[in-house]
Parts: structure tokens; sequence; C-alpha cells
């Protein structure tokens, strides 16, 4: 799920803006969309990944690495892509 929100938005990051108002619009919506799902996939595997510590303790190592590793590509892109806004349903 989360490699399909990804590659959805590396496809719309990666096409060149159009000179057109409209699709240049639709496009910066479409990227928005995208990194909204990725951050709230992650919010849902945070959230899990919570649930599970309390109830089983600490150790799922793999999960956080993940977690991070997915939150820092995030900031990343947003450096790289700045036009394409912080992606939150809330902006």
């Amino acid at each position: 799920m989360l490699d399909t929100a990804i590659e959805a938005y590396q496809r719309i990051a990666e096409t060149p803006p159009s000179d057109d108002p409209k699709l240049f619009a639709a496009s910066q919506t479409a990227a928005k969309a995208a990194l909204a799902h990725i951050e709230q996939i992650m919010d849902l595997a945070e959230s899990a990944l919570k649930k599970e510590d309390a109830q089983t303790g600490p150790g799922s190592g793999e999960i956080e690495t993940l977690l991070k590793s997915a939150r820092l590509a995030v900031a990343q892109d947003r450096r790289d892509h700045p036009e394409a806004g912080n992606g939150r349903a809330d902006e």
C-alpha cells in the first residue's frame, strides 16, 4: 500500500509541469493527495506500533526503522519539490 502511494507520488513529481494552469493545478492537487496518503499510512503504522508496544513491550525495531526511513524520504521529497506543498489534508 505504501509502495503504491510512493510510486504514484513519484510519477506525479517527475512529470514536467504543464503550461496549462488547470493541468498544473490538477497535478499539484494530485501530488498533495499522494503525500497525504503516504503520511496517513505512516500514521496508521505508528499507531499500530504503539498499540503493539503497549501490549507486548518494546521490540518492534524493524517497524520503527521503516517508519523513520519513510519519514526521512517524505521530508527529503518535500525539500526537492517544495511546490507540492506539505500534502496534509488540513493545509
